[in-house]
């Protein structure tokens, strides 16, 4: 599309701001109202024939389809950009929180001590008790 035309059916794709968005025709074209009035006419035939599709669709399919949507936001190429790397980032921190970790050597070892800890305790609490003095002696 060098010049600007989609081959598919001839009429130019607006880029950077106007990526994706309903385009008005040139005013100073002699037919600029009935081409307004056409591209209107298929915006809401379109927006007819999508609401039918979306009813049809499984809850799958219209999760997938509103994920494309996201992704496909009309728009400032620069916000467009920073989503999706944003998305990507997002994507690649959910695979490592998910991820199985093996327990560190540090966590055996702390819970060893631990374990030396709770029975000196023990031991220390046993041996109060042995040498306490008691009233009845």
């Amino acid at each position: 599309m060098p010049n600007g035309v989609c081959a598919s059916h001839g009429g130019k794709t607006g880029a950077g701001l106007r990526w994706h968005r309903l385009q008005p025709p040139n005013p100073s074209h002699s037919r600029a109202a009935q081409k307004a009035e056409r591209k209107l006419r298929d915006q809401l035939r379109k927006s007819k024939e999508r609401a039918a599709r979306l009813a049809q669709m499984t809850p799958e399919e219209r999760q997938a389809y509103e994920e494309w949507q996201r992704s496909h936001q009309p728009g400032d190429p620069k916000r467009r950009a920073a989503d999706r790397a944003r998305r990507q980032r997002d994507r690649e921190a959910g695979e490592l929180i998910r991820q199985e970790r093996p327990p560190s050597p540090r966590s055996a070892e702390r819970a060893a001590l631990v374990a030396q800890i709770e029975a000196l305790e023990r031991k220390n609490a046993e041996a109060d008790a042995a040498s306490a003095p008691s009233i009845f002696d």
